[in-house]
């Protein structure tokens, strides 16, 4: 606007200057050029003003909306990453840098198997070639590893095409975590078949329980009456054991047919481990395996029958000490969560961990990978339908054995309800 008006004086001068050296009708022609040039220049420098004022209204808006997108991108709780065509990364979400365990600002120039298991990141990266081979994109659901657990994602897969708009330059990988979700459903599911089982059970134990009563009364009868250093008492004995091996499994079955407890039963959860660990400390010396303790202080009662949950605990490390035969470590411990206000108690060994083809049926009755005889694959069914019928969950993280070595071994955790509402996160949490 300045130089405006130092043209217009200049113009105004140069009018003054020729009216008085030119004729009256030559002034008058040059008067009105000037004129019409200094209209020209007052409108083209109004023009200017609004097109700036404009531009940097433009401007502002632009950079609203950016800084809006990356708020909505970094604080987005999906994983946001976007991919060059080699696997490298470009740039991820904040989201996505916790779950990695790096800051954002570190991240950009990465491969993929930096951060993933190798086999994950092969398989995310067969994913990327095939958006930017097909222009399409495309979606997945999978189990990867980050940090140590494993998260359940659902990925969309997305190309950004280059200026000619045919070429894809790079891929935006848009993933979810379902891992709760999963864990859920398959919660359901396992209530379900535990229900069905529970029916299946109450309408054949009895049937089944009368010919073994009959079978075990008889027995005994002719255990009476044959002496005790011959052929046939040894025989008997054998068919007392066997019976008596049935009559158990039977009763695992109908322990998914009881009724649901009520509230009002409550048990020290410590002195129940306490009195199965006692039971158990021989085996745990003759099989090398290192006990250690972490019974949380001052921990409210939980909701379950004593002599079940001790059931539960037994199994659990039962199930510790057969996944560790050379020996090992098996970590004991309670707490209180702070996030969910449920008291819980954790089984941690040492052992090769369990595959994923095989952890998505541990909890499956009569799942077992022992040999025949050594188990009836009830154990940890048994297990989580008492911990399902008083209000708790059963969860599992396992880590497999690999050939470099690092820690392996799988972790259970039982919650269970207090017998009174938490006020506070309690017992800081055992790691």
């Amino acid at each position: 606007m300045g130089l405006a008006l130092l043209v217009v004086l200049l113009l105004a001068v140069a009018l003054v200057l020729g009216l008085l050296s030119l004729k009256r009708t030559q002034g008058i022609l040059l008067f009105a050029l000037i004129l019409a040039a200094l209209t020209v220049i007052y409108y083209e420098a109004r023009w200017l003003v609004e097109l700036k004022r404009e531009v940097d209204r433009t401007t502002a808006d632009l950079r609203r909306s950016r800084e809006q997108y990356r708020s909505v991108v970094e604080n987005a709780p999906d994983f946001i990453l976007l991919v060059d065509g080699q696997g490298d990364l470009i740039s991820a979400n904040n989201a996505a840098a916790r779950a990695f365990g790096v800051p954002p600002e570190e991240i950009p120039g990465r491969a993929l198997d930096r951060f993933l298991a190798p086999e994950d990141a092969q398989a995310l990266m067969l994913k990327v070639q095939e958006v930017v081979n097909r222009g399409q994109s495309a979606e997945a659901t999978a189990t990867v590893r980050l940090k140590d657990r494993d998260y359940r994602v659902s990925a969309h897969f997305v190309p950004l095409f280059g200026e000619d708009g045919r070429t894809v330059e790079r891929v935006l990988v848009l993933a979810r975590d379902i891992t709760g979700r999963r864990q859920l459903e398959e919660q359901m599911f396992q209530t379900q078949k535990l229900a069905s089982l529970g029916t299946l059970a109450a309408g054949v134990a009895h049937e089944i329980n009368n010919p073994l009563s009959v079978i075990l009364g008889f027995t005994e009868i002719l255990l009476d009456r044959l002496p005790a250093d011959g052929k046939e008492h040894e025989i008997l004995k054998t068919i007392e054991r066997q019976v008596l091996n049935a009559k158990r499994i039977v009763e695992k079955l109908m322990t998914y047919a009881r009724q649901r407890a009520e509230y009002g039963e409550f048990t020290d959860i410590n002195q129940d481990i306490s009195n199965i660990l006692l039971l158990v400390q021989n085996t745990l010396l003759t099989g090398k395996i290192d006990l250690e303790l972490q019974l949380a202080a001052d921990l409210p009662r939980v909701r379950g029958d004593s002599g079940e949950l001790q059931q539960v605990v037994f199994n659990l490390v039962n199930n510790a000490v057969a996944a560790m035969p050379q020996g090992g470590k098996l970590t004991v411990a309670t707490r209180l969560n702070p996030e969910t206000l449920m008291v819980e108690a954790i089984f941690a060994d040492s052992g090769a961990g369990i595959p994923k083809d095989i952890a998505e049926h541990i909890f499956d009755p009569f799942f077992t990978t022992k040999r025949a005889g050594e188990g009836t694959g009830l154990g940890l069914s048994v297990s989580y339908a008492i911990i399902s019928k008083y209000g708790g969950n059963i969860r599992f993280e396992s880590r497999l054995a690999e050939a470099g070595g690092g820690e392996h071994g799988t972790t259970f955790y039982v919650s269970l309800p207090p017998e009174a509402p938490a006020q506070g996160p309690g017992v800081p949490p055992t790691d």
